[in-house]
C-alpha cells in the first residue's frame, strides 16, 4: 500500500485511477526510470523497486509537509490549476 495515498487528491486533479494492475505497475515503474515506449518489454523488478522507493519517499514527504503546514494541499492544488 502506498503510504499517504489520497483518492480525493486524484479526483480534484481529474486523474483517473489505473484500470488494471499492469497499468498501476507501469505508473510506478515510470518513477523508477522505465520509458514506457511502444516496443519496450514490461518493466523489471529493479525498475519497479526503484519507482516504488521514490514514490514512497515522495508520499511520506508530502504527508509530513501536509501535517506541518495544514494548508499545503490547497496551495499545491491552486498552483497546479493556474
Amino acid at each position: 500500500m502506498i503510504y499517504g495515498y489520497r483518492a480525493e487528491l486524484a479526483d480534484e486533479f481529474g486523474l483517473p485511477p489505473p484500470k488494471t494492475l499492469g497499468a498501476a505497475i507501469r505508473v510506478v515503474a515510470v518513477f523508477g526510470g522505465y520509458m514506457d515506449r511502444k516496443k519496450d518489454r514490461p518493466p523489471g523488478s529493479k525498475v519497479i523497486w526503484r519507482g516504488y522507493s521514490r514514490l514512497e519517499i515522495g508520499a511520506k514527504t508530502f504527508a509530513v509537509l501536509e501535517k506541518r503546514y495544514h494548508m499545503i494541499r490547497r496551495e499545491v492544488l491552486i498552483v497546479k490549476r493556474e
